[in-house]
């Protein structure tokens, strides 16, 4: 323990861990607003429309609906959504029955957040992200490009 080779390789161990520490902070510190958004979003109770999913990819709810059906996440009955039966039951999905003056009811499907969650898994798999996520992956590649050009 009194030799300098020891004393030398315990300061360049340490050096590793600090260097480790550091970066570890650095990448906390660059997800925790991510993660903080995610345990929002994950966290509410509340089921959502199709319409503001699809907002996030830059899509209409027909054209975001019609994705999700040739993906054969779902498919149409009468006028509503539901899911094809490997996704059913999982709590995906949640609807509404909202009655008319005429007597008639309409059923809407909505998604609740463990379903958003599901479809951004499914979708990132085939590469198609939130259009926010691609702007921040847009600037990551542009930094990157600057780095290796500059």
């Amino acid at each position: 323990m009194t030799s300098p080779q020891f004393t030398e390789a315990l300061i360049d161990a340490l050096a590793d861990e600090h260097s480790k520490n550091v970066k570890l902070a650095n990448q906390i510190e660059e997800i925790s607003p991510k993660a903080h958004y995610c345990e929002m979003v994950l966290l509410s109770g509340e089921a959502i429309p199709t319409s503001i999913i699809a907002k996030d990819y830059g899509m209409t709810a027909v054209s975001f609906n019609q994705l999700l059906h040739d993906l054969r996440i779902q498919y149409k009955v009468g006028g509503t959504w539901v899911l094809y039966q490997a996704y059913a039951g999982k709590g995906y999905m949640k609807t509404r029955t909202f009655y008319k003056l005429s007597g008639d009811s309409i059923i809407h499907s909505y998604w609740t957040q463990r379903g958003r969650e599901f479809l951004y898994n499914a979708l990132a798999l085939l590469g198609i992200f939130p259009l926010h996520e691609l702007e921040e992956m847009a600037k990551e590649v542009n930094a990157a490009q600057r780095k290796t050009c500059g």
